[in-house]
């Protein structure tokens, strides 16, 4: 039989199809082989069906909530109403999409799926994974020493509309538009940030800079704010044209150097 050269290429990498070893060192290679093989596939899968994971589930105006702990109702539906109302806000929300949110509340878990987003609140690669939440008091929490809380309804906005900027703008969105411009218009639907929020507009009064990611996302959300709020822009022509990411920044810190703190 003929092997597509593609496939037996694949075969191959799994070690299929290939010849086998004579040596002893050579089968335990194979054998160490097909091991990592089977667990980067279980690895994998879990990324694409992580449902098993988690016990608990709600499903409530088009969100399934999912979580390692039980779900308080009606404390969950007031919850996802709320995320609906925030992401309905955006210019790209689509009311029919369903979306799923899956809340790990075990640092040791949310390592294992996000070994890249270990102090994040949450990420979104396949599936919007968050770290901790107590949904009793709409507070999530990341598993790093500062700016490490923040309701927990911004952070499941804030992943969601990760999710809307692919759906709208694309599978390599992430990679081909400006981080300020992403994270900033997701923080600007969720309406908030880890980062302490006078605090910020003091710091930007006074021309400095917090080297933090809570602080950089404070920013880059005013940077989003200032384009669509001040200059008019839409989030489809911000996207087509983005400017840099210094530009932008310049510009937000003039605008808001010009504003009234916040009491």
């Amino acid at each position: 039989m003929i092997i597509n050269p593609y496939l037996q290429k694949t075969l191959s990498i799994l070690g299929i199809k290939r010849k086998k070893p004579i040596t002893k060192i050579g089968k335990i290679v194979r054998r160490c082989e097909h091991v990592l093989n089977v667990s980067l596939l279980l690895y994998l899968g879990v990324h694409f069906y992580p449902q098993p994971l988690f016990g608990h589930q709600l499903d409530h105006k088009g969100i399934t909530l999912y979580s390692t702990q039980p779900i308080p109702v009606d404390q969950g539906e007031e919850l996802l109403s709320q995320i609906r109302s925030e992401i309905s806000v955006s210019e790209i929300h689509d009311s029919k999409k369903k979306f799923e949110i899956f809340i790990c509340n075990s640092k040791a878990l949310y390592t294992f799926l996000g070994p890249l987003s270990r102090d994040a609140f949450g990420f979104f690669y396949l599936n919007i994974i968050i770290a901790h939440a107590d949904l009793e008091t709409n507070l999530a929490k990341a598993y790093r020493a500062n700016h490490n809380t923040r309701s927990f309804t911004s952070v499941a906005t804030h992943e969601i509309c990760h999710e809307m900027i692919r759906d709208k703008f694309g599978f390599l969105s992430g990679h081909t538009k400006p981080k300020w411009l992403q994270e900033g218009y997701c923080e600007y639907i969720a309406n908030e940030s880890s980062f302490p929020e006078n605090l910020g507009y003091e710091m930007i009064a006074k021309g400095k800079a917090d080297k933090s990611n809570s602080f950089k996302y404070f920013e880059y959300r005013k940077m989003v704010e200032f384009y669509l709020d001040k200059k008019g822009y839409t989030i489809d022509e911000l996207f087509s044209s983005p400017p840099s990411e210094s530009d932008a920044r310049n510009q937000m810190r003039n605008w808001l150097s010009n504003q009234n703190t916040p009491s």
